[in-house]
């Protein structure tokens, strides 16, 4: 399941964007929860979304949300508990088919020998590996948009990776799972958020 929650921005403040997705998961799961502690977490989150860029830098208007995925019962049951009543929000579908499929990643990122990597041209195929050995999944990324500045009004910023990659679908049961997990690492933080290209959101 993928919650499209609002956010009002009167009673929310967005400084480094994923230190505020990481507050608002704590909200969401519960503070001290058993969940953000797990090594392998069943769910993932986007950054704060529906922003707009304006001289280079984004703004939020009314349209600010995040995205919370899991199919996790237990994860869903605690999320839905925690926000009804606080947070509009909606469910959103997405779609895998047998065959090819191409999918937008954003904020993509993977760990590796103890360093962090954002994905570019030239380790792409280093990527493609660690998905295959953590998700056992085969993937294909046809573009690396890397190292975009994203600067917020109040002069923080993060670095970001955004991909589109090809996945062969045989399995669809299996392979949806990367809507849930998201791809690469810190994935419960806003990164390697997946969506349908042809509906894929951006900061």
């Amino acid at each position: 399941m993928r919650l499209k929650i609002k956010l009002d921005l009167e009673k929310l403040e967005i400084k480094k964007n994923s230190l505020t997705v990481l507050s608002l998961i704590n909200k969401f799961l519960g503070n001290n929860n058993i969940y953000h502690d797990l090594k392998a977490k069943d769910y993932s989150v986007s950054m704060i979304m529906g922003g707009k860029k304006k001289d280079g830098i984004i703004y939020f208007d009314n349209d600010a949300h995040i995205f919370f995925s899991t199919e996790n019962t237990e994860i869903i049951t605690t999320v839905l508990n925690n926000i009804i009543g606080y947070y509009e929000f909606e469910e959103v579908k997405y779609n895998l088919r047998k065959g090819e499929n191409i999918l937008h990643a954003s904020n993509v990122r993977y760990h590796s020998k103890g360093k962090t990597h954002f994905i570019t041209e030239e380790n792409k195929k280093n990527f493609e590996d660690y998905v295959k050995l953590k998700y056992d999944i085969d993937i294909k990324v046809l573009n690396v948009n890397a190292h975009i500045d994203i600067k917020y009004k109040n002069n923080s910023a993060i670095k970001s990776s955004n991909i589109l990659f090809k996945l062969k679908v045989d399995n669809i049961e299996k392979d949806s799972k990367i809507f849930n997990l998201g791809i690469g690492g810190t994935t419960a933080q806003g990164f390697g958020f997946v969506s349908n290209v042809k509906t894929k959101e951006t900061i």
